[in-house]
């Protein structure tokens, strides 16, 4: 069918007609198929395309920050929308989806496992992050004086927070804890043993 904009077309098939209309940004196409229509629509920023697989259908959809993408798998759809900032994504597994999302310190993202999740989070200090064991999360968390972390251990967690005048750490043992904390006249540490604690 002829236009001001050119012709509108269709073919047919065994599945279907397969269609090209004119519009002033291009044409909008759909094939068929045995999965269902192949499509793609114009617009001022780009062509918004959907293809259909088993799975579901893969689109990617535009926009002034870039193209909106979703792929679809047995686990979910893997998908990815952009941002000033950057592309925010997250991809299915049989764990749970790993994630990414962008800020203007960077991005916090978090990946999963069989023990539970490590993330990261970007913060104007620096990125606290937490990665899951047997024995719990081992996590460091900054400040303006360092990171603080802990450890977990079959005692018990190790942990070190940083003060002015140094850290403060304490490491479990089977007797106890080992701790040395800072001070002005230097570290008051005590160290257990069978026979009690031993302290300087």
């Amino acid at each position: 069918i002829p236009s001001l904009l050119g012709s509108a077309c269709c073919t047919p098939s065994l599945l279907g007609s397969a269609c090209c209309i004119p519009s002033l940004l291009g044409s909008a196409c759909c094939t068929p198929s045995l999965l269902g229509s192949a499509c793609c629509i114009p617009s001022l920023l780009g062509s918004a395309c959907c293809t259909p697989s088993l799975l579901g259908s893969a689109c990617c959809i535009p926009s002034l920050l870039g193209s909106a993408c979703c792929t679809p798998s047995l686990l979910g759809s893997a998908c990815c929308i952009p941002s000033l900032l950057g592309s925010a994504c997250c991809t299915p597994s049989l764990l749970g989806s790993a994630c990414c999302i962008p800020s203007l310190l960077g991005s916090a993202c978090c990946t999963p496992s069989l023990l539970g999740s490590a993330c990261c989070i970007p913060s104007l200090l620096g990125s606290a992050c937490c990665t899951p064991s047997l024995l719990g999360s081992a996590c460091c968390i900054p400040s303006l004086l360092g990171s603080a972390c802990c450890t977990p251990s079959l005692l018990g967690s190790a942990c070190c927070i940083p003060s002015l005048l140094g850290s403060a750490c304490c490491t479990p043992s089977l007797l106890g804890s080992a701790c040395c904390i800072p001070s002005l006249l230097g570290s008051a540490c005590c160290t257990p043993s069978l026979l009690g604690s031993a302290c300087c």
